[in-house]
């Protein structure tokens, strides 16, 4: 889910729960108490919604908070890597080391 938005991180979070639960908008809506327009809206990322409607929606959906942003954890190579490139991308000489990893990555196809 690189470069998205966390409302759009949290918009396909819900549709994929959503289907993998077989459930419809309007089922999902009932549930949560809320409008079925309101929650197209949402997956389409076409409103802002406030943190007691994800809340409703968690609970609809019958997951754990912790489960519904697992999406938001990292694997701990993959943390280790970000950190890497975080502070590549700060290091005064990051276009010779980008250079060094690509040369390394085509080495290894």
């Amino acid at each position: 889910m690189a470069n998205k938005t966390l409302n759009q991180q949290i918009a396909a979070q819900i549709i994929r729960l959503r289907k993998e639960q077989g459930l419809t908008q309007e089922e999902l809506a009932e549930k949560a108490g809320t409008d079925f327009s309101y929650i197209g809206r949402i997956e389409r990322n076409q409103v802002n919604f406030s943190v007691h409607t994800v809340d409703k929606i968690i609970t609809a959906l019958e997951v754990t908070p912790a489960e519904f942003f697992e999406f938001l954890k990292l694997e701990d190579s993959t943390s280790e890597i970000f950190e890497l490139l975080v502070e590549i991308n700060t290091s005064e000489k990051r276009d010779i080391l980008l250079n060094m990893i690509k040369d390394m990555l085509k080495l290894t196809k």
